[in-house]
């Protein structure tokens, strides 16, 4: 699904795909090109890792590799906020574990992170200040 946002004066085309992992685990090409659109400013949401009510599939690293973005955000939540979410947010299925197994998760997912991209494209963010940053690196690639 993509929809066009503009906000802040900032347009930017937001394609959520969470599902990129299950469309690579069943053998189906995961086209960088399908997901960018020609919007020069693209934002795909996805997760590194999906969590089943049994297991977490991790995204496999070329797959990651294969959406070829320029900047990633990775948004850093506190452990305590996760778990609230989890535990509140009934529109679908959330795994509720503890605060140190979401910390945990989130450095795995991290460092899963870092072995697809390098490091110059990689930022981590707190959740507070991720709007503001991602803003700035929009407006910054306008010039």
């Amino acid at each position: 699904m993509t929809q066009q946002v503009t906000g802040n004066n900032l347009p930017v085309s937001i394609t959520v795909a969470k599902r990129i992992g299950d469309r690579h685990r069943e053998d189906k090409p995961c086209s960088a090109h399908r997901i960018r659109p020609t919007n020069k400013n693209t934002i795909v949401e996805f997760h590194a890792v999906i969590e089943t009510e049994n297991t977490e599939f991790w995204v496999p690293i070329e797959a990651l590799r294969q959406l070829k973005p320029d900047l990633i955000f990775f948004i850093n939540a506190s452990p305590a906020d996760v778990l609230y979410r989890r535990m509140h947010d009934k529109s679908k299925f959330r795994k509720i574990i503890s605060e140190v197994e979401i910390l945990n998760l989130q450095t795995m997912a991290l460092l899963h992170l870092t072995k697809a991209y390098s490091s110059d494209r990689l930022q981590v963010v707190s959740n507070s200040d991720a709007f503001k940053l991602i803003s700035e690196a929009i407006n910054k690639g306008k010039q």
